[in-house]
């Protein structure tokens, strides 16, 4: 009697044996049994995971037996966080990055020759890229902006996603860095960029810009330019909607009991100022215009409670004398007293209409902004004489 143990081979590694026994006399016959072998497949199988998410896979592919079971080949591992179940499931949540990362599983099966073969799995890590709005842009004006802000690696790239698209005239290079002269307006266009770098699974962003007209000062609601002595304010100047809600400095140039060239400090004395402002882009852009606003004009107005005066004069006619200028604030009172001899006044007039009032003095408030005219009528020897004022409101 003889044992002849023979040794298979699958794809890389066979754990098999064979057993021959032969018997009887001086014959040469033999009696022959070989474990059949499994087919283990799938080799070429390759596994991406993510650091800190949780992955789940199968290497479970030999066949060729019933109850087949996989484990590690001895001196083979699996990344960090991952194991391996005996029905071939792979599972668990990876802690580091690994970069083709070989290991290799035996299939057994009872009965069977055992079989092996080789996976790759990498384990890429996470990138942080958070969306963001970008600055503005204008039309015309050379434009530069960055959306290089992911993090969590080294060396990252970007670049726009599939499908994803930059208004006109605009780029973006690998380093993050959008540059270009933008040469259409477009409002709150969004697009998606893709953040790369080796080891680590890609994050997209998305990013919005508007790229502005070049701004005129009809883009702009500018008020107060008329105002009154005792109450200035400064100009006001608004951005109309959908345009420009940058950053705006005004400026006052001009003459009135001082100098004012250019300079930012509001006038407060009664003359004219020519208005300019300087607007940049929103969110901050560099591009930047002054544009002419108008002329300030700031007009001397007259205390409360300050008196006109009215007379005859020799030739029988109805004069008026001012100690100013006859402009008030809105809500302010203005007094109109008649002085002359001889003369009853009969009448205080509003705007052409009878007030009611007869006596020498009138005091007059509004909150109506505008020009407002008071008569007044006054008679002697059976004549009526009639006079009148404007005073505005502002």
């Amino acid at each position: 009697m003889k044992r002849i143990f023979k040794f298979a081979a699958t794809i890389f590694l066979a754990v098999a044996f064979s057993m021959i026994t032969a018997c009887g006399g001086d014959g040469e016959d033999e009696l022959i049994y070989e474990e059949p072998p499994l087919t283990y497949e799938g080799g070429d199988l390759y596994f991406v995971a993510v650091v800190g998410e949780y992955f789940e896979a199968s290497v479970a592919t030999a066949y060729g037996a019933e109850g087949i079971t996989y484990t590690l080949y001895p001196g083979s591992s699996l990344p960090y966080g991952l194991r391996l179940n005996s029905n071939g499931t792979i599972e668990g949540t990876p802690t580091q990055v690994v970069n083709n990362h070989t290991f290799v599983v035996i299939a057994s099966a009872q009965g069977y020759q055992s079989a092996v073969t080789i996976f790759t799995i990498t384990i890429n890590g996470t990138l942080t890229y958070p969306s963001s709005t970008l600055n503005n842009g204008v039309v015309g004006t050379p434009y530069q902006e960055s959306v290089a802000n992911a993090y969590g690696a080294e060396g990252i790239t970007y670049m726009l996603a599939t499908e994803s698209s930059l208004p006109d005239g605009l780029n973006i290079l690998n380093s993050g860095q959008i540059e270009g002269t933008p040469t259409q307006v477009v409002n709150n266009h969004t697009f998606v960029v893709i953040a790369s770098a080796q080891g680590y699974q890609s994050a997209e962003a998305s990013f919005t810009i508007t790229i502005e007209e070049v701004p005129v000062a009809s883009d702009f609601d500018i008020s107060n330019l008329i105002q009154a002595t005792g109450s200035i304010i400064p100009v006001t100047i608004i951005p109309k909607e959908g345009k420009s809600s940058g950053y705006i400095i005004i400026y006052y140039e001009g003459i009135g009991d001082t100098t004012y060239t250019r300079s930012t400090m509001l006038p407060t004395i009664a003359g004219t100022y020519n208005v300019t402002f300087h607007v940049t882009a929103a969110y901050g852009f560099s591009a930047a215009y002054d544009l002419y606003a108008g002329v300030l004009t700031i007009l001397q107005t007259v205390s409360q409670n300050r008196f006109e005066y009215y007379w005859i004069d020799e030739h029988d006619s109805l004069v008026t004398t001012s100690g100013g200028a006859t402009f008030i604030i809105s809500g302010a009172t203005f007094t109109i007293t008649a002085q002359s001899t001889g003369y009853i006044v009969k009448q205080w007039h509003l705007n052409g209409v009878d007030t009611g009032e007869s006596g020498n003095t009138y005091s007059f408030s509004s909150t109506a902004l505008g020009n407002h005219i008071v008569g007044l009528f006054v008679e002697k020897d059976g004549k009526l004489y009639n006079t009148n004022i404007t005073i505005t409101v502002l």
